[in-house]
């Protein structure tokens, strides 16, 4: 397993979902996460995140920049189903044996 370390753009409508909704489900997906900004707007609502979570490790992935093609996929499957996900960018990547998973402030 590998465990990413990353920051999340999600888009929402007010009218399926709510944030209280969207941090449950992030809650009992991944490792841990924390709410960045979250803006309104009569268009929907837009939440940065920051996370971290567990993948798979992919065999013909070498680098980070090869797991961060696999990443949006991931994550994307964690969200419920009237979630958008904007963006999704990993800053640390490590096999969860290399190292002990560490609080979220402590990023």
């Amino acid at each position: 397993m590998i465990q990413v370390t990353g920051v999340a753009e999600i888009a929402f409508t007010n009218n399926k979902l709510t944030l209280k909704d969207i941090n449950e489900r992030l809650d009992t997906r991944l490792v841990r996460h924390s709410i960045l900004t979250h803006n309104q707007s009569k268009q929907g609502n837009k939440v940065t995140i920051k996370f971290i979570m567990k993948m798979a490790a992919k065999p013909n992935c070498k680098t980070i920049d090869d797991y961060n093609s696999y990443l949006f996929h991931d994550f994307s499957q964690i969200l419920p189903i009237d979630c958008g996900l904007i963006s999704v960018v990993a800053y640390d990547m490590r096999t969860t044996e290399s190292m002990p998973i560490k609080h979220i402030n402590e990023l």
